[in-house]
């Protein structure tokens, strides 16, 4: 006879902890309640007679609750998920992963910072990414299991508290990104196994800003590497703490590591006296590794590189914060990415070597505290991207070199405490983005050479010092848009050449309004901006042009700068004895010209005024006067005028273009004067406070521009839009009406 036990799906509450079966006697927490202050996990539960056993934590079952005292997992667990016991900041004492474990999630324990004792691994379990993050509040030991062969990125990223040796697995084949960042507290790392680690086999910054600096491994290991750090054995050679390779086929030694990133000035020699084949020998120091002091914080004082270095390699002094002074010798050619970036204390005027060649990406970004000149050697011919970023301490000339052919991006990015003019050698041929964006403080004329092709976008924004002339040379082919925004000081832009063809908006914020260009100059504008010319009629500010068969007629064609006044149109101007009629407001006369305000009055004598005319132009005021002859108004003439209350049409108007009047946003007062509508775009009047547009009882039509309309001339009074606004704690309710004024008439 057989017994068939037959086990159903179960779902049950356990000191409030919700459990469920899996059609077998396994079960897993899916969900707690906060409010219980001890968590006991057991690794049995009896429920309905059947005895079930806990093996496995759901994703974000415990995260965040407020439970304190040891946590014990208990022995029977296979896995616990993502975030399962995140932010359980009250956990005190040691946490032991028990034996059946083979898997613990990303995030599981990340920011349990109460843990106050070690950190056990009795099986080589799968751990996964930033699984204990920032639980700093370990301070024993962390031990880890034999035989793990994996360590994922940011595994124990932050936990500072770990003390004594971090003895790292045997059979361990890869350690991930930063997995253990800031480990402060760890004296030495050892490594007890023979699997070579090299750093493209695991990730680079393993060990990032730990205070350990080396590795010390068996004697059968065979490599002077282990990830990124010197793998020291018996023979390898110490001296002050430095580590050094010795080439036996060049007779020469690598700087290749220190021992320990603590407190104190370090001295690189030229030369060491060691044992050579069981004999001393003097054996120069030639090259110090890739990022072989990166992230040394503790290190203070000079740093002085020996004259028998020709190159520093990329990384070599990254964030070393605590230097105070560079000495570099004039043997050095070459300086590579990120050597001293983030070198934040360097308080001196900073000398290159006069040799060198080459200066990396990011080399020197974040070293604000240089401070006086920047002479740039004579063998440079390219800044490479973010070289001198933020280094916003020099205030003295930026020195460029004779045989400087390319700025790129952010070469000089905020660097604003530069000062006097800034002057580019004539092999000067491209500048990158944002190049010089916010060197405020040079001032003076900004001139390029002939053999300038390229300003890229932003190159020169917000460089608001620059206080005479930009000049533009001939060879120009490409300006990127924003290219010089904001350099407010410049009050003439000159334009040598008459080829280039800029549409965007290289020159926003600026004081100049116009750019000044030949006579055979091919378009109206120059990036937004009118292109002028030497035959135009230049009077109180504005620029004129004769555009017309009819000679007696000009075109208001732009203004020379802005100002905070009120700017007058007039009717007619006098030219040599001539009375010229203002007939038209061409394309882009007044783009962003901001800081024109008051009321703006077009003169009866205007029938046209173009595409983008006073576009965000958004300081005038008031109601929009225009003239009674005005036949069109062009695409987006008023966009971002956005203090205008009020405009009135005339009836001859015959078009008013796309985006007219969009985001005018307290225009709210809108009349038409004529009887059929004019060709008029429904996006004319969006992002305004227009509701419906008055009309004469002639008029034809339902709607103006889209707008519903009213009948003034029926009314024997004005009509008043009034809007107010009431305002409550969870919505605004927006009221609108209009408003009859009654004049009794005797």
């Amino acid at each position: 006879m057989f017994f068939i036990s037959i086990l159903t799906y179960a779902s049950f509450t356990h000191e409030n902890i919700r459990y469920e079966s899996q059609f077998n006697d396994n079960i897993i927490a899916v969900e707690a309640q906060n409010n219980i202050s001890e968590l006991h996990i057991p690794s049995t539960i009896e429920y309905e007679s059947v005895l079930y056993r806990v093996v496995g934590i759901e994703n974000n079952v415990f995260y965040g609750m407020d439970y304190y005292g040891e946590l014990v997992l208990p022995e029977s667990l296979v896995y616990i998920n993502e975030y399962a016991f995140s932010n359980c900041k009250g956990f005190t004492g040691s946490l032991v992963i028990p034996e059946n474990l083979t898997m613990i999630g990303s995030f599981s324990f990340s920011e349990c910072t109460g843990f106050s004792g070690d950190l056990v691994f009795r099986n080589p379990c799968t751990i996964g990414n930033n699984a204990f993050y920032l639980c700093f509040g370990f301070k024993g030991s962390l031990q880890l299991h034999n035989q793990m062969t994996y360590l994922n990125n940011n595994i124990f990223d932050g936990c500072s508290g770990f003390t004594g040796d971090l003895i790292i697995p045997e059979f361990i084949e890869f350690i991930g990104i930063e997995a253990f960042k800031n480990c402060a507290g760890f004296t030495r790392a050892i490594y007890n196994g023979t699997n070579i680690l090299f750093q493209s086999d695991s990730a680079a910054n393993s060990f990032e800003q730990c205070y350990f600096r080396c590795v010390f491994v068996v004697e059968e290991y065979n490599y002077h590497y282990f990830n990124e750090l010197p793998a020291i054995k018996s023979d390898t050679i110490i001296n002050d703490d430095l580590i050094y390779f010795y080439e036996n086929s060049t007779h020469e030694l690598s700087l290749i590591g220190c021992i320990s990133n603590n407190e104190r000035e370090i001295i690189i020699p030229s030369s060491l006296e060691i044992l050579v084949h069981e004999e001393t020998a003097v054996v120069n120091v030639t090259s110090i590794v890739q990022g072989v002091f990166a992230y040394c914080s503790n290190f203070y004082g000079k740093l002085s590189i020996p004259n028998t270095i020709t190159t520093i390699q990329s990384n070599t002094f990254r964030e070393c914060t605590g230097f105070s002074h560079l000495e570099l010798p004039d043997s050095i050619t070459s300086i590579g990415s990120y050597s001293f970036f983030r070198c934040e204390r360097f308080t001196q005027e900073l000398i290159l070597p006069t040799n060198l060649i080459f200066i990396g990406q990011y080399a020197f970004m974040y070293c604000h505290g240089f401070y006086g000149d920047l002479i740039i050697p004579e063998n440079i011919t390219s800044i490479v991207t973010y070289t001198f970023g933020h280094c916003y301490g020099f205030n003295g000339s930026l020195v460029l070199p004779f045989n400087l052919s390319i700025i790129q991006s952010y070469g000089f990015y905020n660097c604003y405490s530069f000062s006097g003019n800034l002057v580019f050698p004539n092999s000067i041929i491209s500048i990158g983005y944002n190049a010089f964006t916010s060197c405020s403080n040079f001032s003076g004329s900004l001139d390029f050479p002939n053999k300038t092709t390229t300003i890229s976008i932003g190159a020169f924004s917000f460089c608001s010092g620059f206080n005479e002339t930009l000049t533009l040379p001939l060879s120009l082919t490409s300006i990127g848009n924003l290219a010089f925004a904001e350099c407010t000081g410049i009050i003439k832009a000159i334009y040598l050449g008459t080829q280039l063809s800029i549409y965007t908006d290289i020159f926003r914020g600026t004081t100049f309004r116009c750019i000044h260009v030949p006579s055979d100059f091919l378009n109206d504008t120059l990036g937004y901006l009118p292109a002028v010319k030497p035959d135009d009629i230049y009077q109180n500010n504005l620029v004129y042009r004769v555009l017309t068969l009819n000679i007696s007629e000009v075109t208001l064609f732009g203004c020379e700068i802005q100002k905070r006044e009120e700017v007058v149109i007039p009717s007619v101007i006098i030219y040599q004895n001539i009375q010229l009629i203002v007939r038209k407001i061409n394309n882009y006369a007044f783009y962003s010209c901001y800081q024109f305000n008051n009321n703006l009055i077009i003169p009866n004598t205007i029938n046209e005024i173009g595409a983008n005319s006073f576009y965000y132009c958004y300081s005038f005021s008031g109601k929009l006067t225009l003239s009674n002859n005005i036949l069109s108004i062009g695409n987006s003439a008023f966009e971002g005028c956005s203090n205008i209350t009020g405009v009135v049409f005339p009836s001859v108007i015959k078009s008013i273009g796309i985006y007219s009047f969009y985001y005018c946003t307290k225009l709210r007062v809108c009349q038409y004067e004529g009887i059929i509508e004019p060709s008029i775009s429904s996006s004319a009047f969006s992002y305004t406070l227009i509701s419906s547009v008055g009309v004469t009882s002639h008029y034809e039509n339902d709607t103006f521009g889209g707008k519903p309309v009213y009948y003034y001339d029926t009314l024997p009074t004005s009509v008043f839009t009034f809007s107010t606004e009431i305002q409550y704690t969870k919505r605004r309710i927006f009221l609108e009406s209009s408003f009859f004024i009654y004049y009794l008439l005797l």
